[in-house]
């Protein structure tokens, strides 16, 4: 089972909207407004096999916030923008940025990545003992498993 195909257009549709209403805004603050959509958009396809649409999603955003700081910052390059706005996070470069709160608290708020999230199948369903059976099927139950 795979998500609609209409699904993926969607996403992205909304990501470009959100961003170009975000324009002028500071990046933290774009970036955990885009947070939200994405976690929201992710957990409710994880249950099914998504993770290659969900590796293309990321290149799609990773694209699509490029777009924004290239016209954010006309006039500074591509390896400025990447100094400033790319950081170090969990071992590999991300969009991310780290910023003082407003209780003066240092905070680092970075990209959410769609194919971190690992996608979960099922949930097994445990085999109970012999106190979901009553009566007769308890002593079958301890005839069968417990010679």
């Amino acid at each position: 089972m795979t998500p609609e195909r209409s699904k993926e257009p969607a996403l992205l549709k909304k990501v470009k909207a959100l961003l170009k209403k975000f324009s002028g805004v500071p990046f933290h603050v774009m970036l955990a407004k885009l947070n939200s959509v994405l976690r929201g958009w992710t957990y409710a396809h994880r249950h099914v096999v998504a993770k290659d649409l969900m590796g293309r999603m990321d290149c799609h955003i990773f694209e699509r916030i490029r777009h924004w700081l290239r016209k954010e910052y006309p006039a500074k390059t591509w390896a400025w923008l990447s100094k400033r706005y790319r950081k170090r996070f969990n071992g590999r470069r991300n969009f991310g940025e780290i910023y003082l709160s407003s209780k003066r608290k240092l905070k680092s708020v970075h990209l959410f990545r769609l194919a971190d999230l690992p996608i979960r199948y099922h949930t097994k369903i445990r085999a109970m003992g012999p106190q979901q059976y009553r009566g007769v099927n308890a002593t079958l139950w301890h005839l069968t498993y417990c010679i």
